[in-house]
């Protein structure tokens, strides 16, 4: 699975993803923070959001990145990232934002699918 995240990172320097400073090594919401994770950490990360979001034709409007990390961050595997770091691995998981020029990204994502992660993520914190 690395390689193929390995393969992907290219997406992270397209002008999309570079509005807004977003290309910036010095902003924690940049989606290339992610290149700076571990190699287990990109890995973990990457196939949690394989797993747990489904695609959906509508925007999520309701759930962040933001919102959305600190799911992962309390999830049995989690740890933590950077709003920056979650929104590279979404755009690598294939999860293109809906408006790439706000600093907390929405996607194209089911509610049941983040519902599932909200009630796995909240026993954790209990």
């Amino acid at each position: 699975m690395l390689a193929w995240i390995t393969e992907r990172e290219s997406v992270l320097d397209q002008p999309r993803v570079s509005k807004l400073g977003v290309a910036n090594n010095s902003n924690d919401n940049a989606a290339d923070q992610f290149k700076r994770l571990a190699a287990n950490e990109k890995t973990t990360l990457v196939a949690w959001m394989i797993n747990v979001f489904q695609p959906a034709t509508k925007v999520c409007r309701q759930h962040t990145s933001y919102g959305l990390k600190h799911y992962f961050e309390h999830s049995p595997l989690g740890f933590y990232v950077t709003n920056g770091e979650f929104k590279g691995a979404m755009l690598i998981a294939g999860f293109e934002p809906w408006n790439a020029d706000e600093m907390n990204w929405r996607y194209h994502i089911t509610a049941t699918s983040v519902e599932r992660v909200r009630q796995v993520s909240t026993n954790q914190w209990n």
